[in-house]
């Protein structure tokens, strides 16, 4: 459960990595606040959204809300120490200038599901994950598209389960995502868009 860490898909948190459904890694989130057993059936989550960043230069007051629904299942037979996620989600941000009042909206939605978990050595797998969807969107202030990422991103991990019968464990290494289809906003400066559409 919740292997992947904040990024351009554990929170969705496209901005700055700060919000947004924890972090997969084994952080705090909607995920978490419950005791699992062999995962259960579908959970609801709605989570708001509230920080402020000053990163470009001015300060920006971020409001939003994250929702969507999830389920978590155990493997079988050599993996059964391995759980894998399946989460369905979407979110809304509006940055807001706090010192002019100018705004942008961030918004995203898609599926984000472990498929696999390949043996390696003990306790340790290979994990799969394939984040689909349009995860990352910017509107200016009339509502205007600005920038959007779809398509698919390949998420692979190294990670220790720990042996037992519950999720979590410990993220060992980050093997790399393959991206498919276009995402903008991975050539892009966030903090150049920011300034261009709210910058004082």
């Amino acid at each position: 459960m919740i292997h992947w860490g904040g990024g351009r898909y554990g929170g969705h948190a496209h901005t700055q990595n700060r919000s947004l459904c924890g972090d997969r890694r084994g952080g705090s989130g909607p995920h978490d606040n419950a005791s699992w057993g062999d995962g259960g059936g579908t959970r609801h989550y709605t989570e708001p959204i509230s920080f402020s960043y000053n990163d470009c230069g001015f300060e920006v007051v971020v409001e939003g809300t994250a929702s969507g629904h999830f389920r978590i299942r155990a493997g079988k037979g050599r993996t059964d120490t391995a759980f894998f996620l399946l989460d369905n989600f979407s979110y809304v941000e509006t940055h807001t200038n706090a010192n002019t009042g100018a705004s942008l909206t961030i918004e995203g939605n898609g599926v984000f599901n472990e498929i696999k978990a390949s043996p390696v050595e003990g306790n340790v797998f290979e994990f799969e994950a394939v984040e689909a969807g349009q995860p990352f969107t910017v509107y200016d202030a009339d509502g205007s598209l600005v920038l959007r990422d779809r398509g698919s991103l390949h998420h692979h991990i190294l990670f220790d389960t720990g042996g037992d019968d519950m999720p979590g464990g410990e993220l060992l290494e980050d093997l790399g995502t393959e991206v498919h289809g276009p995402h903008p906003s991975f050539d892009s400066d966030f903090c150049e868009i920011v300034t261009s559409l709210i910058g004082s």
